[in-house]
């Protein structure tokens, strides 16, 4: 099958299931969603996300200030974009656009995947102690301690799969493959 056709069938199949999941809301509905919201938190909202994609901007910053200097207007605009196409992607696989974008400005490929995996890795590590605290305050002590020691666990465990040389040259061999090259200076950059 060409290209093209593949690329119009996709559309059209996308276009059927927007199409299908609005025509089952009706906009009475949203319009009562919408009044039955406290507006008064929607500026903080916003600010609360304009925060969030400053924050990913100076990550990014010192992620990738070794390898190439990117003001950080630049790099807002990389995280708001990175964001949205993690919207559209199943599990937010979108937000590795990021490497893209980062690339377009100069960034080596191997930078750029490092910048992008240890941002993901600080979120996750966030998102824990966040999350462990959340726990703490609406479960008891003991299940709180044993749900944060197993995402730490296997938030360790991700670590040290990207960390160990044996579990890099798997990932060069099966996975990269030809690609290798291309990415180059990504444990470095990684290890830094």
């Amino acid at each position: 099958m060409n290209k093209q056709l593949q690329t119009a069938l996709k559309i059209a199949a996308s276009g059927l299931l927007l199409w299908y999941i609005i025509s089952r809301i009706t906009l009475n509905a949203v319009l009562e969603a919408l009044k039955s919201a406290d507006m008064r938190y929607a500026p903080l909202i916003v600010l609360v996300f304009l925060l969030s994609f400053a924050i990913k901007a100076v990550n990014y910053r010192l992620l990738t200030s070794a390898a190439r200097t990117i003001s950080i207007a630049k790099l807002l605009k990389i995280s708001m974009l990175s964001w949205a196409a993690g919207m559209f992607a199943p599990g937010k696989i979108g937000e590795f656009s990021a490497i893209y974008f980062l690339k377009n400005e100069g960034v080596p490929l191997g930078a750029a995947t490092a910048a992008s995996i240890l941002d993901k890795l600080v979120t996750i590590s966030t998102l824990t102690a966040i999350a462990a605290a959340g726990l703490l305050m609406y479960l008891d002590t003991a299940t709180a301690i044993k749900v944060t020691v197993a995402a730490t666990t296997g938030l360790i465990t991700a670590v040290g799969l990207v960390a160990l040389p044996q579990a890099r040259l798997l990932v060069r061999k099966f996975v990269l493959m030809k690609y290798e090259s291309k990415f180059a200076g990504f444990a470095s950059y990684f290890f830094g």
